[in-house]
């Protein structure tokens, strides 16, 4: 057992209870050479305008120039040779940074020689950054990264340099608003190792295309991509198809329409052939589940009524809907105050299969009349629930979460638990509570 590799005695050790660490710190001399490891596996550091002395008022210069140095002498002593090699995550911040200042700010070129010397980084997130051609030399170095986050604007930095293919496993970009395609010939996806991609997340705001330059061709090589994660602002049926469909072997799609989907014709082809979970909004389940049968499905809060989701279903084809096993709802005050039983019935007669069953109930206040409405549908479906989940006959497993937030009706969480059990007979496991 001593001859066990540390990432897995530091696996061991962060997921023990910290009363048991010093039990383990008497039985075993491991514990002196792990806790290095352990004491220096996360790195972070923010730079913001307020670090840069030339940026600031002679009487506050002084004090910026001593902060600076601080943040230069720490970057000195985790960028050590005994310390660096400890470093497995790295998160960066450099607010306030520009375009062809680099030069005058010596932070944030440490920054980049220290990250070089990370031999040993597994995550690296930068925040709040202009990625300039300088960050892209310390990612040649990084031999064993499997996840890069990006939270600020990706420059077209990556012309005076030689291309660089980044060999990651997961992906996180969350700054497409502000994608600059001047001057650079290719999409971001051509950075990224079509061969190692298993996970990839982006946030942008959709006035733009999203994949910039990349084509169908390039998608297409991306076949250990997985996991796919889009939030956009608006778009039709036909742009996210021709986003999504390219990728071959999507098995879990997350996609969130934030302002409004425009409901063209549903493209002949499936958005993803293999798909196996999906979390989203209701207005694109016509498009998901065309000629898809993926087994989970995740409605979000805050993208239509249980209403608007009855009617996308019944657009959809009735074979999607009853490959479904697990599903996961969520009712908002003004579904409550609109016969929520009867909707609720006719949604959950469409998933003949269903075995999970997860229902998120917001009972936030309403003003006047659907307040009073609301109450009312509450008690009444804390009544009849039993009733409606007794006509899933595969069911096992149903989680009910109430989200009180100042509402005048609350349930009583134990007796409904209990009428649960007693009115379901397929049910194994109940699960009430208030969140």
């Amino acid at each position: 057992m001593v001859s066990l590799p540390s990432e897995l005695w530091l696996r061991v050790i962060e997921e023990m209870p910290p009363t048991s660490v010093p039990h383990f710190y008497a039985v075993s001399h491991l514990f002196r050479r792990l806790s290095r490891e352990i004491r220096f596996s996360q790195f972070a550091i923010a730079y913001t305008s307020a670090d840069d002395p030339q940026a600031q008022p002679p009487e506050k210069a002084a004090l910026a120039a001593r902060a600076l140095r601080r943040k230069l002498d720490r970057l000195t002593f985790w960028s050590s040779d005994s310390i660096a090699p400890c470093v497995r995550r790295c998160h960066i911040s450099l607010r306030g940074t520009a375009l062809g200042v680099g030069s005058r700010m010596p932070l944030v070129s440490a920054c980049f020689e220290a990250i070089a010397r990370f031999r040993n980084l597994r995550e690296l997130r930068c925040g709040d950054m202009l990625w300039l051609e300088a960050p892209v030399l310390p990612m040649r170095a990084l031999t064993h990264l499997t996840r890069l986050q990006i939270d600020g604007p990706l420059v077209a930095g990556f012309g005076g340099g030689s291309p660089i293919t980044i060999a990651i496993e997961e992906f996180n970009y969350t700054a497409l608003p502000y994608l600059r395609t001047g001057g650079f010939p290719f999409s971001f996806l051509a950075m990224l190792d079509p061969t190692r991609l298993r996970c990839l997340t982006l946030r942008p705001d959709l006035r733009n295309e999203l994949f910039g330059g990349a084509d169908a061709a390039v998608m297409a090589l991306f076949t250990k991509l997985h996991t796919l994660d889009l939030v956009v602002e608006k778009a039709d049926f036909n742009q996210l198809h021709a986003w999504i469909s390219p990728f071959p072997a999507i098995r879990h799609l997350t996609l969130d329409i934030r302002l409004q989907c425009h409901e063209t014709i549903v493209p002949a082809t499936p958005l993803a052939p293999h798909l196996r979970t999906f979390t989203g909004s209701s207005c694109v389940l016509p498009l998901v589940l065309q000629r898809n049968t993926p087994h989970n499905l995740t409605i979000r809060a805050g993208h239509g009524s249980l209403l608007d989701l009855l009617f996308q279903l019944l657009s959809c084809d009735r074979a999607s809907c009853s490959s479904i096993t697990s599903l996961e709802l969520s009712l908002q005050s003004y579904d409550l105050s609109t016969e929520p039983v009867r909707t609720l019935s006719s949604v959950l007669a469409l998933f003949p299969h269903l075995v999970s069953l997860t229902l998120h109930i917001h009972l936030c206040r309403l003003v006047s009349q659907l307040d009073a409405r609301a109450q009312i549908g509450t008690g009444h479906l804390c009544d009849r629930l039993p009733e409606v989940l007794g006509a899933l006959p595969r069911l096992e497993t149903a989680t009910v979460n109430w989200w009180p937030e100042g509402a005048r009706v609350i349930p009583d969480i134990m007796a409904l638990k209990s009428a649960l059990l007693a009115s379901v007979p397929s049910l194994k496991y109940a699960i009430c509570a208030l969140r």
